[in-house]
């Protein structure tokens, strides 16, 4: 049985991972040249892609048992490993149905499949599970030491140059924010194949409020030549009222929550 506790947890989840994702966005177009502060993207990025993947397992887990996992059923999904959570995800949530009924399922999946996404998704797994403590796994001489993240970082942006899609953008004179653009792009394709599963596939039957959270990324349109485009059938006015909504909700939960706290 789901309780109010545990819907108000799972959207607020959602938003945490979101917010983390955008951050991540933002502070990845702020980098630039041999300056680059890689750490501060690699964490925020990681963190909310494997907080994304896991709450949309926990939905699916929901959806088939009328129950989200316990700690025992949970602990498939721990850890930090985004190759996966991310493999879980295509062999579990890309149903036969959803593939077959929704147009842009194959081409979600298809995206998820690709080369070099499979080497970002990488980067960011080594990171969460290990890379983001290279320098202190040096100072106290751990034996097995991953890549540090600054050869991983740069290993993928040798990949991303080696992508068609980078000559779309050479109207972007500097390389390395034609490489950071390039790589936002993946990053909000990837979202959106994730967030879509919550609206389009027919694995969550949580309200449709829960969803509000992954909004921008669901209804994105994102193209080679320029990302964090909104699709035009969905209106701002659409987006403040479902933003109104969620924050009366949320106030209403919160008020709830505080009543038995008292009680």
């Amino acid at each position: 049985m789901l309780t109010k506790e545990q819907e108000y947890a799972i959207m607020e989840e959602f938003f945490i991972a979101t917010r983390l994702v955008w951050v991540g966005l933002r502070e990845l177009n702020r980098m630039y040249g041999s300056t680059d502060f890689f750490h501060l993207p690699l964490l925020l990025l990681s963190s909310g892609f494997e907080r994304i993947m896991k709450a949309i397992l926990c939905l699916y887990h929901l959806k088939k048992h009328k129950a989200f996992p316990n700690t025992v059923e949970f602990y498939e999904y721990h850890g930090h490993d985004l190759e996966n959570l991310l493999g879980k995800i295509k062999e579990r949530c890309f149903s036969e149905y959803y593939l077959n009924h929704i147009p842009v399922a194959k081409m979600d999946l298809d995206f998820l499949n690709n080369p070099i996404l499979a080497k970002i998704i990488e980067v960011l797994s080594n990171f969460g599970k290990g890379s983001r403590y290279y320098y202190l796994d040096v100072v106290i001489s751990k034996e097995k030491i991953r890549k540090s993240p600054k050869e991983e970082w740069e290993t993928l942006e040798s990949e991303v140059l080696r992508t068609e899609s980078i000559n779309d953008l050479k109207n972007i004179g500097d390389p390395f924010k034609r490489i950071n653009y390039a790589l936002t792009i993946r990053f909000e394709k990837l979202a959106r194949a994730l967030t879509r599963l919550l609206t389009l596939s027919d694995g969550g039957n949580l309200p449709l409020r829960s969803c509000i959270p992954a909004y921008h990324f669901i209804s994105l349109k994102v193209t080679n030549n320029c990302s964090r485009e909104v699709a035009k059938n969905c209106s701002s006015l659409i987006a403040k009222i479902c933003s109104f909504l969620l924050t009366i909700y949320n106030l209403a939960d919160r008020r709830l929550l505080s009543v038995r706290k008292v009680a």
